[in-house]
């Protein structure tokens, strides 16, 4: 008997909140927020991405915070899942620039819970 792959199961999961600034921020394009889910294995071993959100307010302006509403549906397992979020002036790409904002911790999900609700706070590089 040979056993060609393994069923994972998955369950949706919807997590909202907001994105704050770390002092009211200027978003126009091409500015973009992005709001990363992430899967972390072990303590150890590199992490994943599951999703990313891009975000951008319906017409330019100064912020403190922008809102988010994600349903996602994420692998049933024992592995840990974080948001985490960041800010570029720039737009584009993945390198941070100065004046970039970023997340400086990841933000863990509990699995357990359907809803899950989140303030992400950004600071300046």
């Amino acid at each position: 008997m040979s056993i060609v792959g393994v069923l994972q199961r998955a369950r949706p999961i919807r997590m909202r909140g907001s994105i704050v600034f770390e002092s009211p921020t200027y978003v126009a394009p091409p500015a973009t927020v992005r709001l990363r889910l992430i899967e972390v294995a072990a303590a150890d071993a590199p992490s994943r991405d599951l999703a990313e959100y891009e975000m951008t307010p319906e017409s330019p302006g100064t912020f403190d915070r922008l809102s988010f509403d994600i349903q996602e549906t994420i692998p049933d397992s024992t592995h840990n899942y974080y948001l985490i979020a960041g800010f570029r002036t720039a737009g584009g790409g993945r390198e941070l620039a100065v004046g970039d904002q970023t997340t400086v911790s990841a933000y863990p999900l509990n699995t357990a819970e359907d809803l899950q609700e989140f303030e992400l706070k950004l600071q300046t590089v």
